[in-house]
């Protein structure tokens, strides 16, 4: 594996990681620009898993999903009301389940799909930790079970970096609003919607049973568009904690 010299990662890489380049991956800096999108895919799983580790072994009960979201009111705020208040509730479980499925929905949606829903949570295991499989649009799902509700929520969460975009897809995201806001979902939410609803997504508008999180977006303010979640890097950089400074230099 190489290095992209080009890459701002690597000119603030120490020498003695440069020196390594032509070995095998030891660090996250040693990626082409080719390799970021699974570097982020990776980071972004990965930080999951370790934050719902660390809720499961919660001894007093304050676990809740906006602790493993780092989400304050701000942020709690984009959710309609009915949502808002499942991110407050204490999680209560042993042991989240981990499941990484075989086909991502631009190859087969109805397989895809079948393969997310088969995933079985319970009173004692509520949780899921969903990683897709290569070319999805996400990077990681939470699949939740509560108590008040008949069908599980999810939460699809893309952590993305920052790129430069083609005239084709400035045209697709169309005109930017204030604070750098985009005028209509992203591409990646509408294939989500009709991944999740179908074709007749219209008729389920009032099922509040997914949401896909942007995380490490250009806006300049964390906002809602339907079910899609911007964060600006505020929230996102909360979110990565410990892990900010390795964010950054990826980014």
């Amino acid at each position: 594996m190489t290095v992209s010299h080009c890459h701002p990662a690597y000119k603030r890489c120490p020498a003695a990681l440069r020196y390594s380049a032509e070995v095998p991956l030891l660090s996250l800096h040693h990626v082409t620009c080719s390799e970021m999108g699974n570097i982020f895919e990776i980071l972004a799983y990965n930080w999951m898993k370790i934050r719902v580790a660390s809720a499961a072994q919660d001894q007093d009960y304050t676990a809740t999903l906006a602790v493993i979201f780092s989400f304050t009111a701000v942020e709690l705020m984009l959710f309609p009301v009915e949502i808002r208040s499942r991110f407050e509730e204490s999680l209560i479980f042993t042991q989240p389940i981990y499941w990484t499925l075989s086909t991502n929905s631009y190859v087969d949606l109805r397989g895809s799909k079948v393969q997310l829903e088969y995933i079985r949570l319970t009173s004692e295991n509520p949780l899921a930790v969903i990683q897709p499989a290569a070319g999805e649009c996400w990077d990681v799902c939470l699949k939740l079970l509560h108590s008040v509700r008949d069908t599980p929520l999810y939460f699809f969460i893309k952590l993305k970096a920052k790129e430069r975009k083609s005239d084709l897809e400035m045209e697709a995201e169309g005109p930017r609003l204030g604070s750098n806001r985009l005028s209509k979902p992203p591409m990646e939410y509408i294939h989500l919607r009709t991944f999740m609803f179908g074709e007749d997504w219209r008729n389920d508008r009032g099922k509040e049973d997914f949401f896909y999180i942007q995380m490490g977006t250009d806006a300049s303010e964390s906002y809602a568009l339907e079910h899609c979640i911007i964060l600006d890097d505020v929230a996102t950089l909360r979110f990565m904690g410990q892990l900010e400074e390795l964010y950054k230099a990826l980014r």
